[in-house]
């Protein structure tokens, strides 16, 4: 089964949490923006895990989830990866 989720974008809000009845007071800068991060999940026959960040033209290879190395490179993707033991996956 191959599963693809979207999620919207969050841009800071200056002034965050100034605007709630316990502060008193606050300003606040909203914005709407048309930004989503995708991800699709394609089962593959080969153990391991492979990260495409195609706006980044950039692959990550994890052959063993159990040893991910977190070095910078999509390490959220990879944690993700790690929390949920998801293997064999593209």
């Amino acid at each position: 089964m191959i599963v693809k989720a979207i999620a919207p974008a969050r841009i800071l809000d200056f002034g965050g949490w100034t605007d709630t009845w316990f502060a008193g007071h606050g300003l606040v800068l909203n914005m709407a923006v048309d930004l989503y991060a995708k991800v699709v999940i394609i089962p593959r026959e080969k153990p391991g895990a492979s990260i495409v960040a195609q706006d980044f033209g950039e692959a990550v290879e994890i052959r063993d989830p159990s040893q991910i190395l977190y070095d910078g490179k999509h390490d959220l993707l990879k944690a993700a990866l790690n929390v949920t033991q998801v293997d064999g996956v593209d």
